[in-house]
């Protein structure tokens, strides 16, 4: 796994633009910005944002480092745990 290529964030601020037609040239397509009725937005209660600000994701991180020095699968696997835990808790309440 690599955690680096992946963002979290609270809200999709990207303006979308899709080709619908082969001939690029026309420039047919779709477009459709953050505020359309239909553009779709993170959940807050799904949301993982709020957890790579937390103790438990830093403490990942942190696992994730060490591993490329020191290999240690149960540490990491504990971590990855502790993560998945901490973003679970606001669907139990």
């Amino acid at each position: 796994m690599d955690f680096g290529r992946y963002r979290f964030v609270e809200r999709f601020d990207h303006h979308l633009y899709a080709w619908i037609d082969a001939d690029y040239q026309n420039l047919n397509g779709l477009y459709m910005a953050p505020d359309h009725l239909q553009y779709i937005q993170p959940d807050p209660l799904l949301s993982l944002a709020k957890t790579v600000k937390g103790t438990a994701f830093t403490a990942l991180q942190q696992q994730l480092r060490d591993f490329r020095q020191k290999p240690g699968h149960d540490e990491l696997c504990q971590a990855v745990r502790a993560v998945l835990e901490e973003a679970c808790r606001p669907l139990r309440s």
